[in-house]
């Protein structure tokens, strides 16, 4: 699969052409993953030759970048009970087309599995995805994936990416909120008010595009600003999370490791992973 461009696009994967310089036997365009690591990408043929940590690290920031763990109350329209919608004798229903069902959990082992079957050795992948267990779900947005080049095409991207990364940055704001300081994550790395000035950033670059407003490269790293340092620190820790997993999958001999990754950890990486392709699609509509 890693040399097939038409693999499922998703979050923190990219095409990479050869490059003057690159090895013997590289394929001519082949997917890439990028990670606080390897920002600009490490290809899958140079992931399969790697060291081991670096392939779980990789492995698993990929995975926290498009699954979060399993949650009943998150899922897709579904057909309701009733022909009206409200509270009917204490009980809320919905009305036909109207509401969620329950997604459906996926298993670790099959979504690395697609994603890595012919990078990481099998047993490798074995492990890792009976670590990880079976209890997780897609991170589910309206992102869409493109190479395109008309300026019109790339500002709405960008407009759809930005509704996206704020999606994330609310429903990170959401569970920060209600949890408090009674949970495995005391210490955030991002605070209220720096979440409240990423997602002011993101509506006020979204609207500047969409207006059809000039403003130079400068402008926009200026008026991104917020965004920037928010993602790093996020990006930041979810990668220290990663780190400690891996660190400790593999000093393990056995089966399991002591520690899991931490409940909300997804949300570091997915938007990080989130934020890249919208810095590169600005510098490609701006410094034409």
């Amino acid at each position: 699969m890693s040399d097939q461009p038409n693999r499922r696009p998703s979050k923190g994967t990219i095409l990479m052409p050869f490059r003057v310089g690159s090895p013997v036997g590289t394929p001519l365009i082949e997917w890439a993953h990028v990670t606080p690591r390897y920002p600009e990408g490490v290809r899958d043929s140079a992931l399969r030759f790697a060291e081991t940590d670096i392939q779980l690290e990789t492995a698993v920031f990929w995975f926290l970048a498009n699954l979060r763990p399993y949650d009943l109350t998150i899922g897709g329209p579904w057909f309701g009970w009733g022909e009206q919608e409200g509270v009917i004798d204490g009980v809320e229903v919905a009305g036909f087309g109207v509401g969620k069902w329950a997604p459906t959990p996926v298993k670790a082992l099959e979504v690395i599995k697609a994603e890595f079957g012919d990078v990481l050795p099998p047993k490798l992948i074995q492990r890792l995805g009976n670590e990880l267990g079976p209890n997780w779900m897609w991170i589910v947005d309206n992102d869409v994936f493109s190479q395109t080049e008309d300026v019109g095409d790339i500002t709405s991207i960008i407009s759809i990416r930005i509704e996206s990364l704020t999606s994330l940055f609310l429903s990170l704001q959401k569970q920060q909120a209600g949890i408090g300081h009674n949970s495995e994550n005391n210490e955030w790395p991002v605070s209220n008010d720096e979440i409240v000035a990423a997602m002011k950033a993101l509506d006020t670059v979204k609207l500047a595009l969409q207006s059809g407003a000039k403003f130079t490269w400068a402008t926009f790293q200026s008026m991104w600003l917020p965004v920037y340092s928010a993602t790093v620190k996020l990006g930041t820790w979810a990668a220290k999370q990663v780190d400690t997993f891996v660190s400790g999958f593999v000093a393990e001999a056995g089966p399991a490791l002591g520690r899991e990754l931490p409940k909300y950890a997804f949300y570091g990486a997915a938007i990080w992973a989130g934020h890249g392709p919208i810095i590169d699609l600005a510098s490609r509509l701006l410094l034409k």
